[in-house]
């Protein structure tokens, strides 16, 4: 029995429809986050408040906490009056405390490191004063299926993830370039960024090298190789750098 020609219609319409709605879904992006750089500031923790940098750590987090506050409704998640157009010095200090970041061994070494624990402490202590949200954390011990399958899925949820680089690793994600410091030698470009979206095998990331407007962070194509606020990086290059992941989620 021959069907209709409207019904034929109907159903190559809809057939389309469903294509597209599928490319569609490749794409994954949380818009708005703000890129915010490093400044150099006096220690928070010091006596001497000798001039370092403010840190990848508590950079990241101010990304991840901002993102929080102005896109998702949570207030005063990162500061009182944040809205993603100037960079929050005070907020910055406020994390740097808060997850005991120090100043790199040198005397003239101006370079801040943040350890992975005291991160997600903060972290976590932060989500848990607010109402229907946590923080939660994935490490890199934990096998690379598992780290890439919960990348994956926060990103598809529209949650940015801080990715923490734990190894140096000439064709791994930002493995050229990696300004972050940590306490041993084999790590000594470690390096907190942001992962906000994932479109065709890559994934969104903000550096925290350059300092923009939450508004510059539109959507995924504004992402270009070796940017300093809006690049690329793709699953292999993620998996030589042996990144642990850091996020936020609603309960």
């Amino acid at each position: 029995m021959s069907l209709p020609k409207y019904l034929i219609l109907i159903l190559t319409l809809s057939s389309w429809s469903v294509s597209t709605n599928a490319f569609a879904k490749n794409t994954y992006y949380s818009q708005f986050v703000k890129s915010i750089n490093q400044e150099l500031i006096s220690s928070p923790v010091r006596k001497d408040k000798k001039k370092v940098y403010e840190g990848c750590g508590p950079v990241a987090g101010a990304m991840l906490l901002g993102y929080w506050q102005t896109e998702r409704g949570v207030s005063r998640l990162l500061s009182t009056n944040f809205d993603g157009s100037k960079h929050p010095s005070q907020a910055i200090r406020a994390l740097y405390k808060e997850m005991k970041s120090k100043k790199a061994p040198g005397k003239k070494q101006k370079m801040s490191y943040t350890l992975p624990d005291a991160l997600f402490k903060a972290l976590k202590k932060r989500a848990k004063s607010k109402r229907g949200i946590k923080a939660d954390r994935m490490r890199k011990s934990r096998r690379w299926a598992k780290r890439k399958e919960a990348l994956k899925s926060q990103l598809k949820r529209g949650n940015p993830v801080i990715l923490l680089k734990n190894k140096e690793h000439e064709n791994g994600c930002l493995g050229s370039s990696s300004k972050g410091w940590n306490l041993f030698k084999n790590l000594a470009n470690s390096h907190y960024f942001l992962a906000v979206g994932l479109k065709n095998g890559k994934v969104a990331i903000m550096p925290g090298w350059s300092e923009k407007d939450k508004s510059k962070s539109s959507s995924f194509d504004v992402h270009k190789q070796d940017s300093r606020s809006h690049s690329l990086c793709t699953f292999d290059e993620l998996k030589k750098a042996k990144v642990s992941l850091f996020w936020i989620e609603k309960k």
